[in-house]
């Protein structure tokens, strides 16, 4: 639903938006995002911290500490007294953007020689967040993190094909997909990513690798120098590099679904219009009831006019559910993480057991 906006205000240089149900605040000292909170419930505080890490050249982190956790002398970003090089004339923090649809701040920071932009895109009728980050990275043998402190309690899970499962929370590499989230009570506190898939968890705060000042390809080869120290080596991940992510409090059986929704952006094909003559409409209505269960696939039937949908359980427990096309009904029964092959053919629905069709 949508909420009365009160106001955006500036207080003790802080800048918060505050509609009744939805609250954030951004620090106007740090550039951080002071707090989150829905219906009074803080769900974060001092959040979107840049953190960079002393590293080194080796791109596949083969040493024995590398295999528990990448990176040591964690050194937190500044906000940019004077943003200079390619966010010259900004200010430290300001405001892009105003509308009905959302408030946009930007933050600048700095690090040794890297500079980063966070944008905050804070919607005014949704429950989302949504941050993204630009890197300039130059600095050779170190990772960049992005820190969000999200507490320790709940069960801290990552998405993996299908599913999500249970991540480590003692400091230890993660490797999850396009979320992580800390499951407490039904509802996930999930940051969402477009392509970011390494991090770790320590001490109630997730770190999400962004980008390694390494070299490719520095094999470690007994005692030898990972890379010669008598001329210069091209690194990988320098330059500029864009990170998004969408961060909210949400009810787990749709982490999921919302995930995809943010994700899988609109396309359109580059192709060339076909003679009216040569077209055939294909429409129709698809409906899936409740929201633990996610329509993954849409596909034409090979050899046959058919369309063959694939649909997934997105939760770890049973589910039922009516999947419907154009009027046809089908019920459904999930087990855990389940994923179903449904055929739409003259009109009438039916659960296929063959996954390839």
């Amino acid at each position: 639903g949508t909420y009365e906006e009160k106001t955006v205000t500036e207080r003790d240089e802080n800048l918060i938006f505050d509609n009744g149900h939805k609250r954030v605040e951004i620090d106007g000292k740090t550039g951080l995002m002071k707090s989150f909170s829905l219906d009074g419930k803080k769900y974060v505080r001092d959040g979107f911290r840049l953190v960079s890490l002393s590293d080194n050249a080796d791109p596949w982190g083969m040493s024995r500490a590398q295999r528990q956790k990448i990176g040591t002398d964690m050194r937190a970003f500044s906000l940019s007294e004077k943003p200079s090089g390619v966010f010259e004339g900004m200010k430290s923090v300001q405001v892009v953007e105003n509308g009905d649809i959302l408030l946009g701040i930007e933050a600048f920071f700095e690090q040794d020689n890297t500079r980063a932009r966070v944008y905050y895109k804070i919607y005014k009728n949704n429950d989302y967040v949504d941050v993204e980050v630009t890197l300039y990275l130059c600095d050779i043998n170190r990772i960049i993190k992005l820190e969000l402190p999200i507490g320790s309690e709940g069960k801290l899970v990552g998405q993996c094909p299908f599913g999500y499962d249970t991540l480590f929370t003692d400091g230890r590499e993660n490797v999850a997909g396009r979320f992580v989230a800390m499951i407490k009570d039904g509802y996930a506190t999930v940051l969402m990513n477009e392509a970011t898939y390494g991090s770790h968890f320590e001490n109630g705060a997730l770190y999400t690798s962004l980008l390694r000042g390494a070299t490719y390809c520095a094999h470690p080869i007994e005692d030898r120098e990972l890379i010669p120290a008598d001329r210069f080596t091209k690194k990988i991940d320098q330059g500029e590099n864009v990170f998004s992510f969408r961060f909210g409090a949400i009810p787990e059986e749709k982490l999921e679904r919302e995930t995809q929704a943010f994700t899988a952006k609109p396309y359109a094909l580059n192709i060339f219009p076909t003679p009216k003559t040569h077209t055939r409409k294909c429409e129709f209505d698809v409906t899936v009831e409740g929201s633990s269960v996610t329509v993954k696939t849409i596909k034409k039937a090979d050899g046959r006019e058919a369309i063959i949908f694939r649909l997934l359980n997105n939760t770890d427990a049973a589910v039922g559910t009516v999947f419907s096309v154009d009027g046809a009904r089908l019920p459904l029964c999930f087990g855990k993480f389940e994923a179903k092959t449904v055929i739409y053919e003259n009109g009438e629905l039916s659960e296929s057991y063959e996954m390839i069709i």
